[in-house]
């Protein structure tokens, strides 16, 4: 089976603040290889303006044709935990399967604060190998 080829890029980033997620958003638009967004953090910030922010820059490559796939983050498992940028709806979202019940749950849960069902997909997330 053929395959065409591929590359890769990784970037670890520490975002604290919503002007570097903004540039980060650029960067990647204007980078010609990049299709796939991959953000495996979720927002603890319960600022308004700082989620705002966040979820504008995701949004923003979703619509120009990036597939955005984003946690659902820590902060569960209440309802209504799914953090920025998870929270979008036009993002697709993962929590983790294994972390929604018992004394280790801390996997995001919808509804969104927009009353948006979140996530959108649940995979293993513990134990992994």
């Amino acid at each position: 089976m053929f395959f065409p080829a591929y590359h890769a890029y990784s970037f670890r980033l520490k975002i604290s603040d919503s002007i570097f997620v903004l540039i980060v958003s650029d960067f990647i638009i204007h980078s010609s290889h990049i299709r796939i967004v991959n953000i495996s953090v979720g927002t603890t910030s319960r600022d308004h303006k700082e989620q705002t922010d966040l979820l504008e820059g995701v949004e923003k490559l979703w619509d120009l044709g990036f597939v955005v796939v984003a946690a659902a983050g820590n902060q569960g498992p209440g309802a209504g935990t799914v953090t920025a940028p998870g929270s979008s709806r036009k993002i697709i979202t993962v929590g983790s399967s294994d972390m929604l019940n018992g004394r280790k749950a801390v996997s995001g849960r919808g509804p969104t604060f927009d009353c948006v069902c979140k996530p959108d997909l649940v995979a293993p997330g513990s134990q992994v190998i």
